[in-house]
Formats: C-alpha cells, sequence, structure tokens
C-alpha cells in the first residue's frame, strides 16, 4: 500500500509508504523530484517490499536507506539515477551482464530543409525510455539490446518510426503534417492560417461548391453561417440574391462585394471548377481595407493558376442535373371557379347567374369549346426540366511560365413548355 503525503520537486520528498513495491517507491520519489531512474527490471521486481516514512527529507539520504539494505547502490548523472547491485553481492554477475548489454545512441533530428528541430520526443517503442532533442536537434538514448524501433513525433509533424541498427549515430528528417492547422483563408489583405485568423471569416470548400446547379451563387445555399441566400426566379440563368448577416442598408445597395482575382466582377461569371478558394468577410475585416465597399461583406475568390515545370494536363467534366418545382400553386377548374363567382353574386343581390346545370356542362366536358375547363399549370408549366455543363480545362507549365486555361459550355431549360437558356 501506498500512501503520500505531499508532494514537492526537487531535492526534499515526503513518502508514507507501507509494504509497497519497489518500483512503486521510485516512481514516486521520480514523481516528486524529477529524476529519472534507470535500473534493471528484474533486479529490482525481486527485492522485498518496502516500508518507509520520511517527510521532506533529503531524497538521496531515503535512497540509501532503503538501497543498502537490499545489497543494492546508485550513481547520480545529472538528471538520471542508475540502480545496480553492489560489487561483491550476489546479483553483481547478473546486474553487470545487463549493463554491459547496454548502448547509447546519439543523433539529429531535422525538417526536410534541413533546419534542427527541438523539443522532438524520442522514444524506445513499447518501453517508457525517452528523452527530447535540444536546441540543435540533438539527442542522446541510452538503450538495451533488445529494444529494436525508436519512435520520433513532434507537433506539426508526421511521426516517424526508425529501427534499431548497428550503428550509434542517427540522422531523422520529419515530414510536416498535412492538417487544419496549416489551412489558410484568403483575407482582404492576404493570407492567414485558419488557426491564427480572429475575425469573422467563413469559407467554402471548392468540392463544396461543386453541385448540379447552373450558378455559383444558387450553390452557397446552406453552406456558411450568416449568409442567407434567396432565388426570387426559376427563370433560366436567374442568379440567386444572397446578403451577409442580413440587410444593412435601405437606400443603397445591399449584396457584398465581389472580388475575382482581386477585380471586381460578378460571380456567376465564375465557373465552380475554377475555384480554389472561396472566402466571405463579414465583419471589421472587410472594412479594412475597402472601406465603406465592404461594408455589406465582401466575396474574395480565387481562382486556379497552373503549376510550373509540369507537363500540360486536360480535365472534362460532364454534368446534368434534374430540377423540379418545390411548390406550385394549386389553382381552382372551370367548376369550383363558377361555384364561388355564383355564392358572391347570391349574396350580393340574392340570385346566382348560373344554374347548377350549366356548370356541369365545364364539369362534364361535354363541348370543350364552349365550355373549357383547362388546367393552366400542366399546359403552361412541365413537371420537371434539367441542365447540363460540361467544362474542359487546361493546366501546365514551363521554367518561365505558367497557365491555366478553362472552357465552359452551359445549357438550362425552362420550366415553362418553350423557354431555355445557353450560355
Amino acid at each position: 500500500m501506498v500512501h503520500v503525503h505531499a508532494s514537492s520537486f526537487g531535492q526534499q520528498v515526503t513518502l508514507d509508504i507501507k509494504n509497497g513495491r519497489l518500483v512503486d517507491v521510485l516512481d514516486e520519489i521520480q514523481k516528486q523530484t524529477g529524476y529519472e531512474f534507470l535500473y534493471n527490471n528484474s533486479l529490482i521486481n525481486k527485492q522485498k517490499r518496502v516500508t518507509i516514512k520520511a517527510n521532506h527529507k533529503n531524497f538521496k539520504e531515503v535512497l540509501q536507506e532503503f538501497l543498502s539494505e537490499r545489497n543494492l547502490t546508485y550513481e547520480l548523472n545529472l538528471n538520471t539515477v542508475l540502480i545496480m547491485a553492489k560489487v561483491g553481492s550476489p546479483q553483481v554477475a547478473s546486474s553487470t551482464a545487463v549493463f554491459l548489454q547496454r548502448r547509447r545512441i546519439t543523433g539529429v533530428v531535422s525538417d526536410t530543409k534541413g533546419a534542427p528541430l527541438e523539443s522532438v520526443t524520442v522514444s524506445v517503442k513499447g518501453t517508457t525510455i525517452g528523452t527530447k532533442t535540444d536546441a540543435q536537434g540533438q539527442f542522446a538514448l541510452e538503450i538495451e539490446d533488445q529494444h529494436k524501433v525508436l519512435q520520433f513525433s513532434l507537433v506539426g509533424f508526421q511521426s516517424f518510426e526508425r529501427n534499431i541498427s548497428a550503428s550509434n549515430q542517427l540522422k531523422i528528417t520529419l515530414e510536416p503534417a498535412v492538417s487544419d492547422l496549416e489551412e489558410a483563408v484568403v483575407v482582404a489583405y492576404g493570407k492567414q492560417r485558419k488557426i491564427s485568423v480572429v475575425g469573422a471569416i467563413s469559407s467554402v470548400s471548392p468540392q463544396q461548391l461543386k453541385t448540379p446547379v447552373a450558378k455559383i451563387s444558387s450553390a452557397l445555399a446552406g453552406q456558411m453561417a450568416g449568409v442567407v441566400t434567396v432565388q426570387g426566379s426559376g427563370e433560366p440563368g436567374s442568379a440567386t440574391s444572397f446578403w451577409i448577416r442580413g440587410v444593412s442598408s435601405f437606400a443603397g445597395g445591399t449584396g457584398p462585394l465581389v472580388l475575382v482575382d482581386g477585380i471586381e466582377r460578378p460571380m456567376d461569371l465564375v465557373d465552380p471548377e475554377d475555384v480554389e478558394s472561396f472566402s466571405v468577410l463579414k465583419d471589421a475585416t472587410a472594412t479594412a481595407v475597402y472601406g465603406v465597399r465592404g461594408a455589406n461583406g465582401i466575396v474574395i475568390i480565387t481562382t486556379k493558376r497552373g503549376k510550373k515545370s509540369v507537363k500540360p494536363s486536360i480535365n472534362a467534366l460532364v454534368e446534368r442535373g434534374i430540377l423540379e418545382p418545390v411548390v406550385l400553386p394549386k389553382l381552382a377548374n372551370a367548376a369550383q371557379w363558377l361555384d364561388y363567382y355564383n355564392d358572391i353574386n347570391f349574396e350580393a343581390s340574392g340570385k346566382a347567374p348560373l344554374t347548377q346545370e350549366e356548370i356541369n356542362k365545364y364539369v362534364n366536358k361535354v363541348d370543350p369549346d364552349v365550355y373549357p375547363n383547362v388546367d393552366w399549370m400542366q399546359e403552361i408549366f412541365k413537371k420537371r426540366t434539367s441542365n447540363e455543363r460540361l467544362n474542359v480545362n487546361v493546366t501546365g507549365g514551363g521554367d518561365f511560365i505558367k497557365y491555366y486555361v478553362s472552357f465552359l459550355y452551359e445549357r438550362e431549360w425552362d420550366l415553362s413548355a418553350s423557354k431555355n437558356i445557353e450560355l
């Protein structure tokens, strides 16, 4: 049983241990002092249990007290305490054999550009043995022959494992980790890492914009918080109106400022396939550079670029979408309208202008030319329509030039019987 009254760091320890294992005592001293203990497990595990009480006592005296009666001693080297058997004791043969098997591994850890990496955790896989690199990226670690793998880890870099070979000098290179911490968003005055942005900025990935709709503005619905989109017309080619954090102007324009590669232009003239990044600036970030022009927010679109020293690459995309009306008004047929017409006139004059026999002629379609009963919603509008889009782009570059060329063909059919549009 181990009971500790208090913990302190440095040279003083406070312990109250009854019938505890020797390894537990060493672990507790390590917690209170920060010293790391190295020992042979087989040497420590076979020792009898420990009962000791110490109150703010020097940890060296505590060690000497319970180690000497077990024919054990210790050596202190910087912040490491090595526990071993006393010379001449029955345990010394096995202890010496163990320490002869230990060897020292040193090395340097750097990034892909050769810069040394500090505070890299270097550990022996499957054990608690480990250390960290210094400001020069150097480390030193004592291992045993049964240890096979070293692990290297650092925040922002991919973890790396290295098999322990006969060489005692290692040179390790860590690759940067691709993570959300490095994701960048475009702001009014350049680019920032997403984790360091303090303003109200939303970004949409190009994949989220690749929906089978004719316009980018139509693809924004439900993609970002604080952005309201309204499609007031189902006419082919019609754009979707949208506002950032509501309407902030009654006399002037209410739409945000749209910048494509730094130039003001209509958003819907940009093909979603050509978008590299899409950011929406909502607060003071929008007015920091553009002033009152950014009062309604700013949409910043960056299009794709060619890549240097890359062979030409041709990409083609063909899409077809099905469009259906969400809600169609339900209109009265001829008989329902005539019944309503009769009721209105009866309440006004006490006399109905049409008899039920005349109304039934519209219902029974006796003579459609004289008594028409036309469903105009069905005659004028189709149940569904479609759109299609073809995008072909070529990208590449040489040593001195980069290029990205895109072609878009778009066609959308209207819900009305005969109207469509081509772009």
